[in-house]
């Protein structure tokens, strides 16, 4: 006679789906004597949906604060367009990055991706908020900038060491 088949949890085959090594920003929780969990902040630090929100707010946030001296009908339009462009730039900034990776070697891995991307995104944000009128064209793309310019810097860092470590 045969063992009844238990049926496997949601848990179990999400972690038959991700063997291997686990990056360090996706390390699990682990209980005495329970499977190993994902806290609920790692999913949170792990969601798109999350990042490009929270950039939206934040950068829209600080575009209202920037043009606030010229009152609230000529702020939100640039509070507006600063949001979702923001939100635009994180969600398709990290996969310009990835993809931008294998097209460079050495040194080069490092300073061309963060450049280019840091670029685009300047000329972008100077543009569109030249032609919607934002009267602190300056103060309102400063931080949203140079936000994403660091981030570039850090994550081409990142994707060149992995790749030179690559065999």
């Amino acid at each position: 006679m045969t063992a009844p088949r238990l049926r496997s949890s949601r848990l179990d085959r999400r972690e038959r789906r991700c063997e291997g090594p686990r990056p360090a920003f996706a390390r699990e929780i682990r209980f005495a004597g329970r499977p190993s969990l994902t806290s609920p902040v790692q999913r949170l630090a792990r969601s798109t949906p999350a990042h490009v929100a929270f950039a939206a707010l934040a950068m829209g946030g600080w575009a209202l604060f920037a043009n606030r001296a010229h009152g609230m009908d000529e702020a939100i339009r640039p509070a507006l367009a600063q949001g979702l462009m923001s939100g635009l730039i994180t969600l398709l900034l990290k996969r310009a990055l990835e993809a931008m990776s294998g097209l460079f070697q050495g040194r080069l891995a490092y300073s061309w991706p963060p450049t280019i991307t840091a670029t685009v995104i300047l000329v972008t944000l100077v543009v569109v908020h030249e032609l919607i009128g934002t009267p602190e064209v300056g103060r309102t793309i400063a931080v949203p900038w140079t936000v994403s310019t660091l981030y570039a810097l850090v994550y081409s860092a990142a994707l060149a060491r992995l790749k030179a470590k690559a065999p």
